[in-house]
């Protein structure tokens, strides 16, 4: 089934039902190895949907939509959505009356959501969240309404200022990626409560003057880059964290100077310092000097 673009309009009415249908479109028989898969095979400048589910006791429900030129997006989707896939989404905000209780995955890249989490609470099942892109995204909100989310993806929201505090409730939280969100000023003040991050990516904000002070008490961290940011100096606190193998601060060229806490990073394997430290700078800070590998 393939709806061009220039009837697109047309077929609005038969989007709707098939998104609204039980099984979203005909009903196959199902086996083992060939699931339910009514699809609009991606082509250029066609609407591509996939609604399908496969063969388990529990229906999963997917939505992904592709390469469509929906101006007002959908006025309706089904609340049974397991994973969401809509890139370029077209709309501020998710539809209303949308229920996303049993969402587990949610990507919306190169959309135009603003705001992050979605005015559609709570998000109680919602593992992962990949909004990079998304041009329109100036901030986050409370983190509060989804407990279980593991990966976080914002790389390259270029609106994006600030991180709200709230982010440390994520407990199980393993990886957030904010690479090039270049006007980021504010990251969260407070970090201490993501006990799972393994992950932390804050390259390329270049506007991006401080890490949190209480950083060190990210035990799981494993991965923190770092570079082209324009932090100054790192927490004292970054020595505990004895489980970090890589660390990046390459092109950090405001950083003057590094504490004396760093010597304390036992496990670190992989850091790529690609700074000049002033000797003047080093004893103003009265900083002991610590050798890493380049």
């Amino acid at each position: 089934m393939q709806i061009g673009a220039r009837g697109l309009r047309g077929n609005v009415r038969r989007l709707k039902a098939l998104l609204q249908s039980k099984f979203g479109g005909r009903r196959r028989p199902e086996t083992a190895k060939s699931p339910e898969k009514p699809k609009l095979h991606p082509e250029e400048n066609l609407l591509r949907i996939e609604v399908f589910r496969p063969n388990c006791r529990k229906p999963r429900r997917y939505l992904v939509i592709k390469n469509g030129n929906l101006p007002n997006g959908l006025e309706c989707l089904p609340d049974s959505l397991r994973i969401l896939e809509w890139t370029g989404y077209p709309s501020k905000s998710l539809p209303s009356h949308f229920n996303p209780e049993k969402l587990l995955e949610l990507n919306m890249c190169h959309s135009c959501i603003e705001h992050f989490p979605l005015e559609i609470e709570p998000l109680y099942n919602l593992k992962t969240v990949k909004l990079s892109n998304s041009l329109n995204l100036v901030n986050t909100r409370n983190f509060k309404g989804m407990p279980h989310l593991e990966l976080l993806f914002l790389e390259g929201c270029t609106r994006l200022y600030e991180v709200d505090p709230g982010i440390e409730v994520l407990e199980k939280l393993t990886v957030l990626k904010l690479k090039d969100c270049k006007n980021l000023v504010h990251f969260a003040s407070r970090v201490r409560g993501l006990k799972s991050l393994k992950v932390l990516n804050l390259s390329g904000c270049s506007k991006l003057k401080k890490l949190p002070n209480d950083m060190g008490h990210l035990e799981s961290l494993v991965e923190v880059d770092a570079s082209g940011t324009s932090i100054q100096e790192l927490p004292c606190s970054i020595g505990m964290l004895e489980g970090l193998v890589s660390m990046s601060l390459r092109d950090c060229k405001h950083l003057v100077c590094l504490p004396g806490s760093v010597g304390g990073l036992k496990s670190l394997k992989d850091s790529k310092i690609s700074i000049f430290l002033v000797a003047q700078s080093l004893i103003n800070c009265q900083m002991s000097w610590v050798w890493l590998p380049v």
